[in-house]
Formats: C-alpha cells, structure tokens, sequence
C-alpha cells in the first residue's frame, strides 16, 4: 500500500508540474529579442545562452555552430572581443512565425533569427 502512496502522489506531482510549467508564459519573439540585444552588450554569455534553445544552431559566414556547447564557445570568443556596443544600433522586424530580421543601422546587415516556444532556434549572421 506504501509504494502504492507514493507511486500515486509522485504521479500526481509530475501532472501538477507540467501543468504549471505548461502554463508558464513564454516569451514572445520581441520580448526576446530586446533581452538578445541587452545581453550581447553586457558581454553577459550566461544571459545570452538563456535565449537560445539547447539544440539551437547559429550560422556565421565561417563556421556553423550546433546546440548549446557550440554557441557559448562563440559568444564567450566574442565577449572576450570586449567590443565597444556603445554605438552598435540596430532596429528589429518580427515576421510571421517567429522570424525577426535584425538590421545594424551602420552597416545595413541582416541577421536572420527564428525565435520558437520563446528561444532563439536559429540564426544566421551575414558575410
């Protein structure tokens, strides 16, 4: 009867949970997006793995990196840049199903990311 309890209440455990991780807001596209930008800028790798998916994949014009290992390796290279964001502008478009177009105000390049289930799926950065 005992391991029957406990069967039972760690059933009901695992339904409450999902039910409260399932109803859970996600973030929109925009939403994340503003906190992408806002991290990068701060050289803050652990905020910018918070956007991305765990088998996310970032396209540069060099190199293709696969799942979460792979992109930290490239925004920990890129913080150690220590670039100045001060003067880095870019303006954003959310297109339909999640996509967002990201123009540098300087330079008119694009970067395409696809944005699911309120993480960056995807993105390609230009030549």
């Amino acid at each position: 009867m005992a391991k029957l309890t406990v069967a039972v209440t760690a059933l009901l455990l695992g339904c409450i949970l999902e039910s409260v991780a399932a109803a859970a807001p996600v973030a929109s596209p925009k939403q994340v997006m503003a906190h992408h930008i806002a991290v990068v800028k701060n050289d803050d790798v652990d905020g910018v793995m918070a956007d991305y998916a765990s088998d996310a994949v970032l396209v540069t014009p060099t190199e293709t990196y696969i799942g979460a290992a792979g992109i930290r390796r490239f925004f920990k290279q890129l913080a150690a840049e220590h670039r100045d964001w001060t003067t880095y502008i870019v303006t954003q478009e959310v297109k339909a199903a999640g996509v967002v177009l990201q123009r540098d105000a300087k330079s008119g390049r694009v970067e395409v990311f696809v944005v699911r289930h309120g993480k960056i799926a995807f993105q390609a950065l230009p030549p």
